[in-house]
């Protein structure tokens, strides 16, 4: 009688390696695409906080804020990368976007949040959002990032 080695041969090792290797290439795609939705969620939930934390300061502070105004002042909750963010004013009277916090604006005050960081692109961040826009569409972006991602809303100054 032959005795049998116990231990796997090099066929069944090759088999199993094969059978991981394609579970391997099944899910690493479906892996980073989690990544990117999750990032372009991220991105698109500061937008948001953004938006309501300029609305909350400007009604509660009656004059309209920077970013770094909102983020000393505690008005956004969690880690916001201020050098990829920005906060522009619609100035009519030059038709154009500016940063600078025009004071003299009356009436109607537009302002538009925008995401000009890479890590995704505007149209992840409207699929995992709805009121985004690609900065390419905004009417008059004269003054804006030439990319990114951001959203438009506008304050009643009654002050």
């Amino acid at each position: 009688m032959r005795k049998r080695k116990e231990g796997f041969t090099l066929v069944e090792l090759l088999i199993v390696m094969a059978v991981i290797a394609a579970l391997m290439g099944a899910l690493v795609p479906v892996a980073l695409n989690a990544i990117k939705h999750a990032n372009a969620t991220r991105i698109a939930e500061n937008l948001r906080s953004i938006e309501s934390a300029v609305q909350n300061y400007a009604y509660s502070e009656h004059k309209l804020p920077s970013l770094s105004t909102l983020v000393n002042g505690n008005y956004l909750t969690g880690k916001i990368d201020t050098s990829e963010y920005g906060i522009y004013y619609y100035d009519a009277s030059n038709t154009k976007w500016d940063q600078t916090n025009n004071t003299s604006i009356s009436g109607v005050a537009t302002i538009a949040v925008v995401y000009s960081g890479s890590a995704a692109n505007p149209d992840q961040v409207y699929n995992a959002w709805q009121e985004a826009t690609a900065v390419t569409n905004f009417a008059n972006d004269s003054g804006l990032p030439s990319a990114g991602v951001g959203v438009t809303t506008t304050i009643a100054k009654y002050w």
